[in-house]
This record gives structure tokens, sequence and C-alpha cells, in this order.
């Protein structure tokens, strides 16, 4: 059995975070990484692109409606 890992995060936050925060952060990560690399388990990895070039796709009454963003809009 297979499992994906996703891991989440508010992108606007990045840019308010201490810079010794965030290479903590950066570390700790790797950290983790190489433990699942080490034990065989890291089958593969990739970042996600940014929110802002983001497209929700929904099936409604049959008919597909694709919007940009993950928001509504108004």
């Amino acid at each position: 059995m297979q499992y994906m890992l996703l891991i989440y995060g508010d992108e606007k936050s990045w840019a308010t975070l201490p810079a010794d925060q965030l290479k903590k952060m950066y570390a700790d990560y790797g950290t983790f990484t190489d433990a699942l690399v080490t034990s065989g388990a890291m089958r593969a990895g990739s970042e996600l692109s940014p929110v802002a070039t983001a497209t929700t796709v929904r099936v409604r009454n049959g008919k597909v409606q694709a919007t940009d963003g993950p928001f509504a809009d108004a």
C-alpha cells in the first residue's frame, strides 16, 4: 500500500515569517525528507504551483465548469 503526503500552508504567511523561522522550517523539512528517502518510503516529490495559477473544475448537472483560481467568481 502506498500513501500520498500533502503539506498545505498559507502562501501569504510565508512572506511574513522571520528569516530564522523560515530557515528552521526548511531544515526540519529537509530532515524529514532525508528520513523518508533513507527508509525507502519516498517514491517521488514535487512542489505544487502557487494558488494564483489554480483552476477549479466542478461538475454540476452533468456539465463541466472550470473557473480560474480556487475562488468563486463574483
